[in-house]
């Protein structure tokens, strides 16, 4: 069963993708390749969705706000 067969999803950038860039919005990670896909991106790419790209975040996600 494929629930989720064909839909384009894209995750945040710290959900590793393997072999896909992977920064969790930092410089220091700019040139940084994921060596696994995350659990999320199996299971998201098992039940049949198409991931597309990446969303922007706040570096490694710490809720910080630069407004």
């Amino acid at each position: 069963s494929a629930p989720l067969l064909g839909v384009p999803l894209a995750v945040k950038d710290n959900i590793l993708i393997a072999g896909k860039p992977a920064s969790a919005a930092s410089k220091i990670l700019e040139d940084y390749v994921a060596p696994y896909s995350s659990t999320a991106a199996e299971r998201l790419q098992a039940a049949g969705a198409v991931l597309i790209g990446r969303t922007n975040m706040d570096e490694f996600a710490m809720g910080s706000s630069t407004e």
